[in-house]
């Protein structure tokens, strides 16, 4: 299963995407009005180009899930989903192939694509555990939009009862997700994060540690003729931050008064990778707070690293 890592360098091809079809739609258009005689061909290419800027938008918005929450599995499933809705539909705008069943195919992809979506947009906001109930309820009637839809596709018989289980579950959905909207603004107003800012004697050598453990750089400053950055920004696509900054004073690592705890989904995995790359890992140990355990690691300035389970 690739990384957090590896989708989220896909967010600006898929961005280049949706514009350039968007670009593309809109040419098209203005060729298929002043050419009349192309409308067969350019009709066919605004529609496809309209399929991947929806496809892209919805591959975003996968992606932006995994970015907060650090997690592909979910998100490998919505960019499949969008993967056949999309080559589906494609195979009928320009195949035309007699197959009876590819008609219901796209649509109960289409359908469950942009469903999956909705629910990766819910689960992305983080709500205090009481909280977390209307998420699954909304997430429960939009799966539910889901079956009745794929459902609904493939038969023709309670047509009838099919649309008046569809319409109440799409007013829950609806409710449910106003809810969950509302909840998140109102806890956004709040504190957002505690971001640390470390003082380390390299900016340079600590941000080559700190790559190691899945963060990036996404800011830096360097004074004129500095031979290194002396602060930088650093960030993990799960939303873990950290500040480094150049100490004016000699670093002591005897004298660092700080623990930063570091939270994994899959402890014993990071403890081999990490030993892999070199790294001095301690060993994994259980204490009652932490039953799946955790391990120390001590960067290059002394900080106190300790890796735990989520």
């Amino acid at each position: 299963m690739p990384s957090p890592e590896s989708l989220v360098r896909l967010r600006p091809w898929i961005f280049r995407l949706l514009v350039a079809a968007l670009l593309g739609a809109g040419v098209l258009g203005v060729v298929a009005h002043s050419l009349p005689s192309t409308e067969g061909i350019t009709g066919r290419a605004i529609v496809t180009l309209v399929f991947l800027g929806i496809g892209s938008i919805c591959a975003l918005n996968c992606i932006s899930y995994t970015r907060r929450r650090e997690r592909t599995g979910p998100a490998l499933i919505g960019l499949v989903l969008i993967g056949a809705a999309v080559a589906g539909a494609l195979a009928e705008i320009w195949l035309d192939p007699a197959v009876s069943w590819l008609d219901p195919f796209v649509k109960s992809c289409g359908i469950s694509a942009l469903l999956w979506t909705f629910i990766l947009a819910v689960y992305s906001e983080r709500l205090p555990v009481r909280w977390q109930i209307v998420q699954h309820v909304a997430a429960s009637c939009i799966t539910g939009l889901g079956l009745v839809s794929v459902i609904a596709a493939f038969t023709d018989d309670s047509q009838d009862v099919l649309d008046e289980v569809f319409g109440k579950l799409l007013l829950a959905s609806l409710v449910s997700l106003l809810v969950v909207i509302a909840l998140a603004h109102h806890y956004r107003s709040g504190v957002r994060a505690l971001v640390p800012m470390a003082h380390v004697a390299s900016v340079l050598r600590a941000m080559d540690f700190y790559k190691q453990l899945g963060f990036q750089c996404e800011n830096s400053f360097s004074p004129p003729q500095a031979p290194e950055p002396t602060w930088a920004w650093m960030e993990t696509p799960g939303g873990a931050q950290l500040m480094l900054v150049c100490a004016e004073e000699p670093v002591a690592s005897a004298q660092q008064g700080v623990l930063f705890y570091v939270y994994c989904d899959d402890l014993p995995a990071k403890h081999s990778e990490l030993a892999a790359k070199g790294l001095a890992v301690g060993p994994i140990e259980k204490p009652f707070y932490a039953p799946r355990g955790e391990f120390r690691l001590t960067d290059p300035d002394g900080y106190a690293l300790m890796l735990t389970h989520t």
